[in-house]
C-alpha cells in the first residue's frame, strides 16, 4: 500500500539508540562490586587452565562489566557449585546452565547467552544406533553426569521410568565407560568430547572405540542462574538489558 512507506536506515538508527539510551537508565547500578560466580570444569566451554578461563566466562565476565560488576569465577565439582547454589553462602549465580524448566522452577535464569549441543556416544563396535523419537532409546542404558540436566523432554523420560540412566561424576568416565564397552551410550557435548580428547592420554588410546552419533538429542541455551530472591531477580532482570543491548549494537 502506498501509505506503509519503509523507514529510512537512519530512522532505524534513531530507534536502537533511543532504545539503547532507554535501556541504560533502566539498569541498576552496582559500581564496582564483585560477584562471586560458582562453576565447573567444563572445556571448551569453560575452565581454569583456559585462556581468560574459556569463552563463556569471556563472554560472562563483559556482560557483567556492563553492569558495573566484576565477575570473580569459584570453580568446583558441579555437585558442589549445586549446593552452593542451594544453600546460604555469597555465591549469587552459577554458569553455565541449560535452559531447562527444571533450572527455572529452582532459580532465576537468564536468557539464553550462548548455546550447546546435547549429543550421544556410542560403543564403535556396536552397529550405529538409527533412531529419531528419544522413547526409541528405551532398550539402552544412557550414561549421564550426577548433577547435570539434559533436555525437559529427555528428563521428563527419564523420570517417568521411560529411559533408563546410570549416572557418574564426570562426563569423561562416562566416554571412558563406552569405549570399554560398559556402557551402550552416553550423553555428551560433542565440543566437550573433542576437548576432552585432546587433554586427556587415556581417552586418546580408546578414541577408535567411540563413535558420536550424528542425530543429537537437542540444542540447548546456555543461561546463568542467579539465586531466587530479590536480589537475584535483580541481577537476572539487569543482565537480560545488557544482553538486549549486546544485540542491538550488532544489528
Amino acid at each position: 500500500m502506498r501509505g506503509c512507506m519503509t523507514a529510512s536506515p537512519f530512522r532505524h538508527h534513531t530507534l536502537r539508540l533511543l532504545l539503547a539510551f532507554a535501556l541504560c537508565y533502566a539498569l541498576p547500578v552496582w559500581g564496582a562490586e564483585k560477584i562471586l560466580v560458582a562453576t565447573l570444569e567444563w572445556p571448551p566451554y569453560i575452565g581454569s587452565q583456559l585462556p581468560a578461563n574459556g569463552p563463556l566466562a569471556e563472554q560472562s565476565r563483559r556482560l557483567f562489566a556492563a553492569m558495573g560488576l566484576q565477575q570473580q569465577l569459584e570453580f568446583l565439582p558441579w555437585r558442589r557449585v549445586l549446593r552452593a547454589m542451594s544453600e546460604p553462602g555469597p555465591h549469587l549465580a552459577m554458569l553455565p546452565e541449560y535452559d531447562t524448566q527444571q533450572r527455572r522452577n529452582a532459580f532465576y535464569c537468564s536468557r539464553p547467552f550462548a548455546r550447546a549441543t546435547v549429543s550421544l556416544a556410542q560403543n564403535a563396535h556396536q552397529p550405529p544406533l538409527q533412531w529419531t523419537q528419544l522413547r526409541e532409546l528405551a532398550p539402552y542404558t544412557i550414561g549421564t553426569v550426577s548433577g547435570y540436566v539434559n533436555t525437559d523432554e529427555f528428563d521428563q523420560l527419564v523420570a517417568q521410568g521411560t529411559l533408563k540412566t546410570e549416572e557418574a561424576p564426570s562426563d569423561l568416565l562416562n566416554l571412558r565407560k563406552v569405549a570399554a564397552g560398559r556402557l551402550p551410550l552416553a550423553v555428551i557435548d560433542p565440543l566437550v568430547y573433542h576437548a576432552l580428547l585432546q587433554q586427556d592420554s587415556r581417552l586418546q588410546a580408546m578414541a577408535n572405540e567411540i563413535r558420536l552419533l550424528p542425530h543429537p538429542i537437542g540444542e540447548q541455551g546456555l543461561v546463568i542462574c542467579f539465586r531466587r530472591n530479590g536480589e537475584g531477580a535483580r541481577l537476572r532482570d539487569a543482565f537480560n538489558t545488557v544482553l538486549t543491548q549486546q544485540k542491538l549494537h550488532q544489528d
